[in-house]
């Protein structure tokens, strides 16, 4: 398994639905400095994305609808990293919650 190891100063976590989107940021020292329950849209993403500047990188849980948070990162030059179940319980191995209790905070 491939692990994302650049650094930056702030991490964007999202947990992706279909109509929403909870996104949770984090700087470079762990400490949350927004996390808000969203509607699903590019004017919400890059309002976020403007807000914390270039050296970001967004990570979303893999589920179907991702592929338009990808398009949105590729197109601003910003990184984006997909994260896979299998990682979030690799990161938490002492967490025996279901998929869908996992937040935006965690997908870090």
């Amino acid at each position: 398994m491939r692990f994302y190891k650049n650094q930056h100063q702030f991490y964007i976590g999202i947990d992706l639905h279909a109509r929403t989107m909870y996104i949770c940021v984090i700087n470079n020292i762990r400490e949350t400095v927004f996390h808000k329950n969203m509607e699903c849209s590019r004017d919400n993403l890059e309002l976020v994305t403007n807000t914390f500047g270039k050296d970001i990188v967004v990570g979303v849980e893999c589920i179907f609808t991702w592929y338009w948070v990808a398009d949105f990162c590729a197109e601003r030059g910003i990184d984006f990293a997909s994260v896979q179940y299998k990682c979030t319980s690799d990161i938490f191995p002492n967490e025996k919650r279901s998929l869908q209790k996992y937040n935006s905070s965690e997908v870090q």
